[in-house]
């Protein structure tokens, strides 16, 4: 639940009334628009109480050193990092959705935040609520061949996952384009979502 969303919304009402300047036959019923007004508003009021801390934090002064790290870390923002954690910030510091400083820098493609990370002592292990480590994160959405290499060094586990999903592995096999990455992983004791399904879940599944 974001600002995208919300976007969304008003993206759909703005085109429903530039529709209905040119034509006096309104395109969506009454009960409709008001659903999407209502489903907005919903929106606005989670988004809000998320946010909320955030909000307090910087009327008192301005953003946390943990929260100043994760914006650092997103960023690639070397010296960022490195005053936020002077400042006192947990290097494994976990937002509302279990987001952390690695997970950030791996979701950005930041290969060398996450060695920085990982040498101020980061945590390879957390999931997000979504069930994205900083390991398939790097898989997935950067299909960066260095920071899963550097995360499987520092001991990340290539089958690490949440209940219902696709293993580490399956999903390389299928998105990357580095066949190095299916290699690596396999090399680590990565395996497949049909290997997996033949053993016993691990431990925390």
């Amino acid at each position: 639940m974001d600002g995208t969303a919300v976007s969304a919304c008003n993206n759909f009402i703005s085109e429903t009334d530039a529709s209905e300047e040119c034509d006096s036959t309104p395109r969506y019923g009454l009960g409709f628009r008001l659903l999407v007004l209502v489903t907005c508003g919903l929106m606005a009021i989670g988004i809000a109480n998320q946010r909320g801390a955030q909000i307090c934090a910087s009327i008192a002064g301005g953003p946390t050193s943990a929260q100043r790290l994760l914006l650092a870390a997103g960023q690639g923002d070397i010296n960022g990092i490195h005053a936020a954690l002077l400042d006192g910030a947990s290097v494994n510091f976990r937002d509302e959705s279990g987001v952390t400083p690695l997970i950030s820098a791996s979701l950005s493609g930041q290969t060398e935040t996450v060695r920085e990370l990982l040498d101020a002592g980061a945590d390879v292990s957390p999931m997000t609520e979504g069930g994205i480590t900083a390991l398939r994160a790097a898989v997935c959405f950067q299909d960066n061949i260095e920071i899963v290499r550097m995360l499987l060094e520092a001991g990340a586990d290539p089958n690490q996952r949440s209940p219902g999903r696709s293993t580490t592995l399956s999903i390389a096999r299928d998105f990357a384009t580095d066949s190095e990455i299916v290699d690596e992983l396999v090399a680590h004791g990565a395996v497949s979502d049909e290997e997996q399904a033949k053993s016993p879940a691990p431990a925390g599944d």
